[in-house]
């Protein structure tokens, strides 16, 4: 399937993605790769039928998959180490080596949604 059928089956929404993609390939795979959530077959998919250089997919992935990354480690490791000393308790799921993380994870998802919201605004105000 190739970027225009892809288009075809989205609507606009992907005409977006190619422009950003193609503007700023390195930047808007750090962002993508850097939020927990997003399915990665979906975003290797697009990526991979974008006009993105190779260059800006494998650094901007490497950059910004380390967080997540680092997060879901600490985290899984910190439960993991309560779990096997102390077996399963809700003092193993709400220490602070456990809820730390979380909330850095919850993060990583809300503040690129309320930067995409301000930079909006911001836009709205610079063209009127």
């Amino acid at each position: 399937m190739k970027m225009g059928e892809i288009q075809e089956v989205l609507g606009g929404r992907c005409y977006h993605f190619q422009r950003r993609i193609e503007e700023n390939g390195f930047r808007v795979m750090f962002i993508i790769r850097l939020i927990p959530v997003l399915p990665s077959f979906g975003v290797n998919y697009i990526a991979g039928v974008s006009r993105i250089s190779a260059k800006d997919y494998f650094e901007g992935s490497l950059i910004g998959m380390i967080p997540p990354v680092f997060l879901y480690t600490y985290l899984f490791a910190s439960v993991g180490d309560k779990v096997l000393k102390d077996g399963l308790t809700v003092s193993a799921l709400s220490s602070l080596h456990t809820v730390l993380p979380l909330i850095a994870l919850t993060l990583l998802v809300i503040l690129p949604v309320l930067f995409r919201k301000q930079l909006a605004k911001l836009e709205r105000r610079l063209e009127d």
